[in-house]
């Protein structure tokens, strides 16, 4: 199997994901369900090795989901360009550290962010994406991941969730786990640190979250009772204003400003 552009149905490529993609709360999401997966991951290290992680992990991930954001929702032949220029810095990265990065790791990054903006959609919106819709998700990353070099990348919504199946089990907390999430908390203060964990739950396997050790957090649940409804009424935007440190806002102000793409929910075709 590979990763045609064809249509799937009566879907165009790339259609359902610049939707999903052109949301800024979806987007956020895939953030928080990142930022829990990350900790655990077993190549973490390669995370560290830079020190941009540590340093700026807040940062680290906006920069890498708005990169990724661009690639989604940009023409055809930007994209083929982009990919390109972001398979040589990666390329930059392994020969000043003498080492590969490991297939695995490069599919695990991607196969966090199928998952989390597949899992956003319902949350955010209360649509339920068609497994079609899934299925094309899927295959519009893993072709921008084809043409980054990765192999052994999933081209449907079950071959995702496969994958997923096989490798939560090697994520193990560690001294970087550790360090990570002091990191957070530094990064976001107590009380939006307190925000993040608690939205954990919404979109995270039960199994990474017992690994994380968190414990319960009173807020998940009135987390996941207000979401979808202050989307709906155009709350949200009054709460990232007051909710989300600056270095969070100016990025979800910036990705609400940067597209005219119909966003699920939307009656017209601009905002």
């Amino acid at each position: 199997m590979h990763g045609e552009n064809k249509k799937s149905g009566s879907l165009i490529p790339f259609e359902t994901s610049r939707r999903v993609w052109s949301d800024p709360t979806c987007m956020l999401l895939v953030f928080v369900g990142a930022s829990a997966e990350f900790p655990l991951n077993p190549s973490v290290d390669w995370l560290f090795y830079t020190g941009r992680l540590p340093a700026d992990p807040i940062g680290r991930f906006l920069s890498t989901i708005d990169y990724l954001r661009q690639l989604i929702t940009a023409d055809d032949e930007t994209r083929n360009l982009q990919a390109s220029k972001l398979k040589q810095l990666h390329q930059q990265l392994e020969n000043k550290r003498g080492q590969r990065i490991p297939a695995t790791s490069y599919r695990d990054v991607l196969s966090m962010d199928m998952m989390y903006s597949i899992r956003s959609v319902p949350l955010v919106t209360g649509a339920v994406l068609s497994p079609c819709e899934k299925d094309m998700m899927v295959k519009d990353m893993s072709s921008i991941g084809e043409q980054m070099g990765i192999p052994d990348l999933p081209w449907s919504y079950a071959e995702l969730c496969e994958q997923r199946k096989e490798r939560l089990p090697l994520w193990v907390r560690s001294d970087f786990t550790n360090r990570l999430l002091q990191s957070y908390r530094r990064a976001l203060g107590p009380v939006t640190y307190e925000l993040l964990i608690s939205a954990y739950p919404m979109l995270v396997e039960p199994e990474l979250l017992n690994r994380l050790g968190l414990g319960k957090r009173i807020l998940s649940a009135p987390i996941r009772w207000t979401l979808r409804p202050a989307c709906q009424t155009g709350l949200i935007r009054t709460l990232y204003r007051i909710l989300l440190p600056r270095q969070i806002k100016s990025a979800v102000l910036n990705w609400s400003k940067s597209t005219s793409l119909k966003r699920f929910g939307d009656n017209s075709s601009k905002e």
